[in-house]
C-alpha cells in the first residue's frame, strides 16, 4: 500500500509490575523484588524491513502472542553500593516429551515482535555500580 495506511494497534495491551520493596528489617539495605508482566492481543502488525531498516505496512500476516511476557527482578542498596539482577522472558520455558519417553527441556517458546521477528528467549542481566566516596 502506497500512502498514508492506517495504524494497526492490538485492541488490549497491558503492562503491570508485581513487587516488594522496603528493608527487610535491615536498615541500610534498600531492596525492591518482584515480576514484570507484559500482554497484548494479536493484530496485524507492521512488517519490518531489514535493508531499509524500517518498518512498513501489512495487513496480511497477523503478530501472535503465546503467552504474557514475564520477567523477574531483584534490586538492592547497601549505602553507595548498587546491584540488580533480572530473569527475562521467563514466559519461554517449554518442556517438551520426545518419542523415547524423556523430556526435554528449554526456552524456545518465543512471542514475535513483528511478523517473522521473534523476542529474544531467556536472558540474564546483572550489573553493579559501587560509588566511593572521600
Amino acid at each position: 500500500m502506497i500512502g498514508n495506511g492506517p495504524v494497526n494497534v492490538p485492541t488490549i495491551f497491558t503492562r503491570n509490575r508485581f513487587l516488594y520493596e522496603g528493608t527487610l528489617g535491615f536498615n541500610n539495605l534498600r531492596i525492591a523484588m518482584g515480576f514484570d508482566t507484559r500482554y497484548r492481543t494479536d493484530y496485524n502488525g507492521n512488517n519490518y524491513s531489514p535493508l531499509l531498516g524500517q518498518f512498513f505496512y501489512q495487513d496480511a500476516t497477523n503478530v501472535a502472542y503465546k503467552l504474557p511476557d514475564i520477567a523477574a527482578f531483584i534490586h538492592f542498596r547497601i549505602n553507595s553500593f548498587r546491584a540488580f539482577l533480572r530473569a527475562e522472558n521467563l514466559n519461554t520455558f517449554r518442556s517438551l516429551k520426545s518419542v523415547d519417553g524423556s523430556t526435554n527441556y528449554g526456552f524456545t517458546n518465543s512471542n514475535y515482535a513483528a511478523p517473522d521477528y521473534l523476542y529474544p528467549g531467556f536472558n540474564i542481566r546483572f550489573g553493579v555500580f559501587w560509588g566511593f566516596v572521600n
